[in-house]
């Protein structure tokens, strides 16, 4: 079992946080950090620990802009992926090996790594499917 896989286990059992597998996946061969954007996009794969945080809601997380309108937004998902200062990006809690990707509750991708690529295209493609 790898560090990441064995902190899941340990980490994320003890709080009760289910952890898809296409996000394991993504942490275990990408990793986290920034992706290139714009200037106006943070554009970043969160942390295993800002994960922890903006689910339960501490840390950086506990005062974070906004973070209410989420409550409404995150149940059967999970917070991953920090768009800029207010958006925050959800992957769909499953065992299958690919998981929807959401902004809101509005499906922006059919997986992580469609996601990905989308995102490096054009860092705020997802704001034109609100409407």
């Amino acid at each position: 079992m790898t560090k990441l896989n064995s902190y899941f286990k340990r980490e994320y059992d003890t709080f009760k946080i289910q952890v898809p597998k296409e996000l394991k996946k993504l942490l275990l061969e990408v990793g986290y950090g920034f992706i290139n954007g714009s200037e106006y996009n943070v554009n970043r794969i969160m942390y295993r620990y800002s994960i922890r945080d903006v689910t339960l809601r501490q840390g950086d997380f506990e005062f974070y802009t906004g973070i209410e309108i989420y409550d409404e937004y995150e149940a059967g998902k999970l917070i991953f992926f920090e768009g800029s200062e207010s958006t925050l990006i959800s992957i769909k809690l499953t065992d299958n090996d690919i998981s929807n990707i959401y902004y809101y509750d509005v499906k922006i991708a059919d997986s992580a790594e469609e996601f990905l690529v989308k995102i490096q295209q054009d860092d705020s493609y997802y704001l034109e499917l609100l409407d």
